[in-house]
């Protein structure tokens, strides 16, 4: 970020800061200097330019040519899966009895334990208080006691 101001009443010449915002609030933008710069207390911006870094752009770049492959959707959507058969864990000791007592939890921790989808993630949704907490901390502690 760069700006420009200057200080009509003095009628000083115009000042050059760069410096890096910090956050965004509403209609305002707190902006961290990069020099220590002590400025009067009222001052009138005059232009305000946002310089983006190269990087940024290579990463966006990057992360459209991975869709346009189709490696996103090879990674989230395989079509087959190499390795051995694995043991389906059909029964469970469970740490939090309420959500054994929920059958769409309970079928949810079954596939994440078992890995069903793998190796697609598997998504929690809903809206609050729904249970995707409880049911994310009972299946790491299954995969944590039948998986070790």
């Amino acid at each position: 970020l760069h700006i420009e101001h200057s200080d009509e009443r003095c009628k000083r010449p115009r000042n050059f800061f760069s410096g890096t915002v910090e956050s965004m609030t509403g209609r305002f933008v707190r902006v961290r200097l990069d020099l220590k710069v002590r400025l009067p207390e009222e001052w009138m911006v005059e232009k305000v330019e946002f310089i983006a870094e190269r990087t940024v752009f290579r990463l966006e770049y990057r992360a459209l040519e991975l869709l346009k492959d189709g490696f996103i959707e090879k990674v989230l959507f395989p079509k087959e899966v190499l390795g051995k058969e694995e043991v389906r864990i059909t029964s469970f000791e469970w740490f939090q009895p309420s959500v054994a007592s929920n059958q769409e939890q309970a079928e949810a921790i079954q596939s994440i334990v078992n890995g069903t989808s793998y190796p697609a993630p598997y998504l929690l949704f809903g809206p609050p208080g729904t249970g995707k907490t409880a049911t994310l901390v009972e299946a790491i502690g299954q995969i944590c006691k039948l998986k070790p």
